[in-house]
């Protein structure tokens, strides 16, 4: 079973609504998504895109809270179904890591405290 390690040295992103700008839809976060996605396809290089069943494991690094015995798991805003619906939408958006999110058939999330911001992932082939 093939598996490969991802780094987004970037402060972990919640999803958030389209905007509306008359009668059509924008994304706010079309930056952010390609700036995620540049740092994707650099960690996955020439890799063969992963097209069967696979699980995503992944730790959202958090900004250390500035009140003194907060460590550990985090527990505030941003929530952690929108942290993971960016970015999922990222690696799907790159359109080399995998071939439809429809193979995602395992998520294990969490976010944490951390000094260094930054997302973290393994993406594991399932048999």
């Amino acid at each position: 079973m093939r598996s490969k390690h991802y780094l987004i040295p970037l402060k972990p992103l919640a999803w958030r609504r389209a905007g509306l700008s008359g009668t059509k839809f924008f994304d706010t976060q079309i930056k952010e998504k390609i700036a995620y996605g540049l740092y994707l396809n650099r960690c996955h290089g020439s890799d063969p895109i992963f097209d069967g069943p696979v699980e995503i494991s992944v730790t959202f690094f958090m900004p250390t809270a500035q009140k003194k015995g907060k460590s550990g798991y985090h527990y505030q805003t941003p929530d952690l179904d929108n942290l993971v619906k960016l970015l999922l939408d990222a690696i799907v958006s790159t359109n080399t890591i995998v071939s439809d999110d429809r193979i995602i058939s395992v998520i294990k999330a969490q976010k944490v405290y951390d000094k260094v911001t930054r997302t973290e992932f393994t993406i594991r082939e399932l048999e």
